[in-house]
């Protein structure tokens, strides 16, 4: 009986211990979850980072060197800062990793990469982030392949680079057709023009970096174990 009893008293200990794992493992997906925010400022937030970023189509009528001038004080964007290649690349797959889409593509170097979604569809997964987001402009209007799109400019190790994004209006005619979110790291030939379609990527200087709090919680779980176990240990200690 008294084996019957430590047996069963350890198989409750082990379930304990497991669903405490899973606990901690879902809190760790929801700390590492993308969450983009919108703000009132023609601005989104990053949540992961802390980082506001400027909605797309704001600057969209200027050139890239012209965003740049304006950064200067007294500046239309004064208070706004170009972002690094990593600040743009964490933010894109803060906001898209964790979503759930169809398809996932990346090139041999795995540098660049895009999600896919919503074919056959006539929503995506991608919806209302990209709506927060805001777009550049809509192609082929009242057509079958209508869709809003936006480019955004950054620059990169390798000169001037691009994320890209398109959401369709009307996929169930159009059943080829797929949101789609891209980061590219080419150099790109818009540095020194004025397109509609494209975006300068701009970020606010005051946000801050938040520190993640993943590696707390699994501290927490595992001293929690720890003295679960030991007590077992000492009480059925042999």
């Amino acid at each position: 009986m008294e084996k019957k009893g430590r047996f069963i008293k350890l198989k409750l200990l082990n379930i304990t211990i497991f669903g405490m794992l899973i606990l901690v493992s879902s809190l760790i997906n929801l700390a590492c979850a993308g969450l983009i925010t919108d703000t009132e400022n023609d601005s989104f937030i990053d949540e992961t980072t802390g980082i506001e970023w400027m909605d797309f189509g704001i600057n969209n009528h200027l050139k890239h060197g012209d965003v740049v001038a304006q950064l200067n004080v007294g500046g239309e964007y004064y208070g706004w800062a170009l972002p690094s290649e990593e600040q743009v690349r964490t933010m894109w797959i803060n906001a898209f990793s964790n979503l759930g889409a169809d398809t996932y593509e990346e090139d041999a170097n795995g540098t660049e990469f895009r999600y896919k979604d919503g074919a056959f569809e006539q929503g995506s997964v991608f919806t209302e982030l990209l709506n927060t987001m805001s777009f550049n402009g809509l192609r082929d209007a009242g057509a079958v392949n209508e869709r809003m799109y936006s480019y955004g400019r950054y620059i990169g190790a390798r000169g001037m680079s691009r994320v890209t994004m398109y959401s369709y209006t009307d996929r169930l005619s159009n059943l080829n057709g797929y949101d789609m979110v891209e980061f590219d790291n080419s150099p790109t030939s818009d540095y020194t023009k004025v397109r509609a379609s494209n975006s300068t990527l701009l970020i606010k200087v005051s946000s801050g970096i938040k520190v993640s709090e993943p590696s707390t919680l699994i501290i927490f779980a595992l001293a929690l174990i720890g003295i679960a176990s030991l007590r077992l240990k000492i009480k059925y200690k042999c």
